[in-house]
C-alpha cells in the first residue's frame, strides 16, 4: 500500500483524511451522553495504543522500548513550535528548443 500512495507519509495523510472526512474520529463531545466522536483526547489515547501494540525493533531486529507517552508528546510538542525552515525558491525551467511547425 505504501508504494502505491508514495510512501509512508502519505499514506498515513490518506488514512487520516478518511477518517477526518468519511468518519466521526475527529469529531471531539464533552457530554457523557455522546452518540458520535469521542470525549476530549480519547481518539489519539487510541492511535497511541494501536502503534504500541506492535514492538519497535532496531535495524537488527532486537526490541526497543517505546518511549512514555509524555516524551513522545513533549518531542512532538516542540517540533510543532519551532520554527519552520524557509522553503527554497523553485528551480527556473531550462528553456527547451521547441520543434518548428513544420517537422
Amino acid at each position: 500500500l505504501a508504494q502505491t500512495s508514495g510512501g509512508v507519509v502519505p499514506l498515513l495523510r490518506s488514512f487520516f483524511g478518511f477518517l477526518q472526512t468519511r468518519t466521526d474520529f475527529y469529531i471531539v463531545d464533552p457530554s457523557p451522553k455522546r452518540r458520535v466522536g469521542f470525549a476530549q483526547g480519547d481518539a489519539e489515547r487510541l492511535l497511541l495504543r494501536a502503534f504500541r501494540s506492535f514492538p519497535l525493533k532496531d535495524p537488527a531486529g532486537r526490541p526497543v522500548d517505546h518511549a512514555p507517552v509524555a516524551d513522545t508528546l513533549a518531542r512532538l510538542d516542540e517540533r510543532a513550535a519551532a520554527p519552520s525552515r524557509p522553503k527554497r525558491a523553485p528551480k527556473p525551467a531550462h528553456d527547451r528548443e521547441r520543434p518548428s511547425p513544420d517537422a
